[in-house]
């Protein structure tokens, strides 16, 4: 086995569920579960790299051929894990999704009024941002990385850094196709941007980490600020136990951590627009569904690793074949 890289997502994964950690990246089940909001994002963060291109190079960006793909472009992946294709239009989306993407959401849009909105006004957003802050530039887009913390890889790629010439500090945007702001306690320490920060450091040779993040937000049209004083510290805290966690073998080292994600996890059992094929592989999801209050009740309570097999062995003879999980499990349903 070749040194292991970690990107963002998977060290992500280990500190929202050890077991679908497990599952994914120990065991190497790979099953691909896409979702409105996860499409959407992957053509939104197209558009928008091919944007900042455009502006980086001086040139101003075709508007209409973008647009036009906006709408109708069909760009399928080469293979289950490319990275580089798997761009759809809203006129394909929306004929895949129908149900998602015109429900009105609470502030009365839904992601059919947000599209239309983003096409015919959202999409100059970063042309219009650079003429009322010239003094930013842009720095770079989709940037690679790779950095070593602690004795781990880690890797991925940046979707936006500004640099300011006045002030001489590099700023770091994540887009998100979010319909609302992150919530206070989402962007105190925000991971994410705390590793673009380390690896920023790292490629240029900085004194110290860039603290300047940023969500933005294209459906909100905004671009919320996030991170507090001492965010680094505490991110580089998070990663090493996060690390430590991974890889120190012992009978909760891979203990779920069930919550109202389940419902959407491609190994969840609840939700019948997950993938079939990754419904039998965790006895341990969330009874939460939408629209109902979390309770914390779980199909089966984590016994340890040593008690695995046993729960293993009930789930599936008793529960999925004969309880209260028939009904998910009816392959002719799909």
């Amino acid at each position: 086995m070749g040194v292991v890289k970690y990107s963002y997502s998977r060290v992500d994964t280990y500190g929202k569920c050890p077991w679908k950690y497990k599952l994914k990246y120990e065991d190497l089940v790979y099953i691909e579960s896409n979702t409105l909001a996860l499409e959407l994002g992957t053509l939104v963060h197209w558009i928008e790299e091919h944007i900042s291109y455009a502006l980086m190079k001086g040139e101003t960006p075709d508007y209409d051929a973008l647009r036009e793909d906006f709408y109708n472009i069909e760009n399928p992946k080469t293979h289950p894990q490319d990275m580089d294709n798997g761009q759809f239009g809203i006129n394909i989306l929306k004929e895949k999704y129908p149900s998602d993407f015109y429900s009105v959401d609470e502030n009365g849009q839904s992601y059919a009024t947000r599209c239309e909105w983003y096409a015919k006004e959202g999409i100059y957003r970063q042309e219009k941002f650079m003429k009322e802050h010239p003094n930013y530039q842009l720095f770079d887009v989709e940037k690679y990385f790779e950095f070593t913390f602690e004795g781990h890889i880690l890797k991925g790629y940046i979707d936006r850094i500004w640099y300011d010439t006045q002030t001489h500090q590099y700023i770091i945007d994540d887009i998100k196709t979010k319909n609302k702001f992150f919530k206070e306690e989402e962007t105190k320490t925000p991971m994410q941007h705390c590793i673009y920060a380390m690896a920023l450091k790292s490629a240029l040779g900085l004194f110290t980490e860039p603290t300047l993040f940023f969500y933005d937000l294209p459906f909100v049209n905004a671009r919320q600020p996030i991170g507090t004083m001492g965010c680094i510290n505490r991110a580089k805290k998070k990663l090493k136990a996060l690390f430590d966690g991974i890889e120190t073998p012992c009978e909760d080292q891979w203990k779920p951590s069930p919550s109202p994600l389940c419902y959407y996890c491609e190994f969840g059992g609840l939700n019948p627009k997950q993938p079939a094929e990754g419904r039998r592989l965790c006895p341990y999801y969330s009874m939460w569904k939408p629209g109902t209050k979390f309770t914390g009740e779980v199909l089966n309570e984590w016994k340890g690793m040593s008690k695995h097999e046993e729960v293993m062995d009930h789930y599936l003879n008793e529960q999925c074949n004969n309880g209260q999980t028939t009904k998910i499990f009816d392959l002719s349903n799909f």
